[in-house]
């Protein structure tokens, strides 16, 4: 039994506004990585614990100082260290109430789960607005990557289809994609109550690295001779987000809208059991062969290449947890800047495509105040060049 060294004080997960908590409290998460030692701290004594412990928080301090803005694309660089906030137009959801995310009882919760509904179809909306521009008779299949059960996918779907939409007249259909076949049910149970058109909102139990069963179902949905794809995904844990990005780049290197979570999840072993159970999601959220960290060249060279894993692992468990034991707001500036690292490496990764691929007009922004709730972080990208690119500067 680990002794009592610890307050416990849950921060950055979800459900957690880490609102009001005094800086006076003690914490840590209990992580392999922050846990490191504690088993033998009563045998060496509370103050060569505290001295392994500060020697951990040191090094990684120097860590995150070391990485400078150096070398970013120029839709990269910020002033100011914090990312810059999304702005986006409020819905009006007493009259969208059929797909208001909004809970009783879940208040807070629900106004967060509103913030980013409406900053996803303030961004989608840009980015259709554009491909329709260029070419009205066009299908276009919105691809929602790791759905769960829908929270983004049945709001999009129905404010997509409302009457006084431009897009109820525009061939726009979503696409829900998940393992969790579970979940998969209950999305479906909740579009079922909603009047949208014939085939507006379809599910598909897949595997995101299945990017060959995923893009076979988008074929399958109509006889339009062109065809494009968007695809989003809210806080699809771990490698999960990365297998969204690598699936836009398997549909015709399409636009993505991501909102990541839970970074150290795709350092975990993944299971490959072709189950679609309601653990399948979380079983997978670790890396396929062909997804290694760090994902840029950018950070790669930031790091050097000795003990480069290691020194990514730090990053994305100090993102997730902060560093411990801290007071709540140095865990928050610590969690902010490591998770600000690893969202700049997966779009780096988008704008440094080489081979075959297009490079990748990419942005980082927030939909939430980081120093409030750690999974707001917003990752958009289009091939560079074109009218959703141009459009995506803008917004």
């Amino acid at each position: 039994m680990l002794p009592s060294l610890f307050v416990a004080v849950p921060l950055m997960g979800a459900g957690s506004v880490g609102a009001g908590i005094s800086d006076t409290v003690r914490l840590s998460t209990a992580t392999p990585s922050n846990l490191e030692g504690v088993g033998t701290a009563a045998a060496e004594g509370p103050s060569r614990w505290r001295q392994r412990t500060q020697r951990r928080r040191q090094r990684t301090e120097e860590l995150l100082e070391s990485i400078s803005d150096g070398g970013l694309a120029p839709s990269l660089r910020f002033e100011d260290v914090d990312v810059p906030a999304l702005e986006f137009p409020t819905i009006d959801w007493e009259r969208h109430s059929a797909v208001d995310p909004m809970i009783p009882g879940k208040e807070v919760r629900g106004l967060r789960k509103r913030a980013q509904v409406e900053a996803f179809y303030h961004v989608l909306t840009g980015i259709l607005d554009s491909i329709y521009a260029e070419e009205s008779d066009v299908k276009t299949t919105v691809i929602d990557a790791g759905c769960g059960a829908g929270n983004l996918a049945v709001s999009i779907a129905g404010l997509l289809a409302d009457a006084d939409s431009i897009y109820s007249n525009r061939s726009v259909e979503v696409l829900a994609v998940d393992t969790n076949e579970r979940a998969l049910d209950r999305l479906s149970a909740r579009s079922a109550l909603l009047d949208l058109p014939p085939g507006m909102l379809r599910t598909c139990c897949a595997d995101l690295a299945d990017r060959e069963l995923i893009r076979s179902a988008i074929e399958d949905s109509g006889d339009h001779q062109h065809h494009r794809a968007v695809v989003v995904s809210l806080h699809a844990c771990g490698a999960a987000s990365d297998m969204a990005m690598e699936l836009a780049y398997a549909c015709n290197d399409a636009p993505f809208v991501l909102c990541p979570c839970c970074t150290a999840k795709s350092l975990t072993a993944r299971v490959q059991d072709g189950k679609t159970d309601q653990n399948a999601s979380f079983q997978r959220s670790g890396a396929t062969s062909d997804i290694t960290y760090p994902r840029s060249s950018w950070l790669r060279s930031k790091l050097s290449e000795r003990r480069l894993e290691k020194k990514y692992e730090v990053l994305a468990k100090v993102a997730d947890v902060g560093l411990g034991p801290q007071t709540p707001s140095e865990q928050r500036a610590h969690q902010r800047r490591a998770k600000r690292v690893v969202e700049l490496d997966r779009l780096m990764s988008a704008a440094e495509r080489r081979g075959d691929g297009q490079r990748y007009y990419v942005r980082l922004a927030r939909i939430h105040d980081a120093r409030v709730y750690g999974k707001g972080e917003v990752l958009i990208g289009s091939p560079e060049g074109g009218a959703v690119a141009s459009a995506l500067a803008m917004i």
